[in-house]
């Protein structure tokens, strides 16, 4: 459906929350004939939406695309709450989708330079890994009902003068699993 909101050059907020969503793939995204020659869709760099704000909680998603951000350069605000995302460091690769193909997928959540609010409450999470966040202007993020969650005080590396909001609770924290930087 992804591809029909293409057209819509005016739409800033898009919620597809509590849906069935898995896989976002890039089909989702191109149009018809945009495929290399052993078929496969191929990225092209207009394909692009204007959506500022989205919600995708409440789905299944366990992980976005490493062109995903990519797709939405204006993005401000996105609600991945109630999935099953697991994070990439940004010394990772920089990309989703993990190093190796027997790695557990995550989702780079550095380097998305628009990106202010961003909710991954509910997703399972017990580590972060380091630089989590790098280069990733965050007002405010929701770590909340992650049940076990540690943040090593790399994680958050680089958020220090820009995060405002920071809400951890429901994770059952103790003073072992949060080292956070002042």
């Amino acid at each position: 459906p992804l591809l029909f909101f293409r057209a819509m050059s005016s739409l800033f907020t898009l919620s597809v929350a509590m849906n069935c969503l898995q896989n976002i793939t890039m089909e989702l995204l191109s149009r018809d004939g945009d495929r290399d020659s052993n078929g496969t869709a191929v990225w092209q760099e207009d394909t692009v939406l204007s959506v500022r704000s989205m919600d995708l909680h409440g789905n299944a998603i366990r992980a976005l695309p490493h062109w995903f951000f990519d797709a939405l350069p204006q993005l401000e605000a996105i609600d991945l709450g109630s999935n099953s995302l697991q994070p990439c460091g940004s010394d990772m690769g920089g990309k989703s989708g993990g190093g190796s193909p027997e790695a557990e997928p995550c989702t780079a959540f550095h380097s998305i330079p628009h990106l202010q609010h961003l909710s991954l409450r509910r997703n399972s999470l017990t580590q972060l890994p380091p630089h989590t966040f790098s280069r990733t202007p965050l007002l405010s993020l929701d770590l909340s009902e992650n049940r076990g969650l540690a943040v090593p005080w790399a994680a958050l590396e680089g958020l220090e003068h820009s995060l405002q909001q920071l809400w951890l609770r429901g994770n059952h924290m103790d003073n072992s699993r949060a080292e956070i930087p002042c």
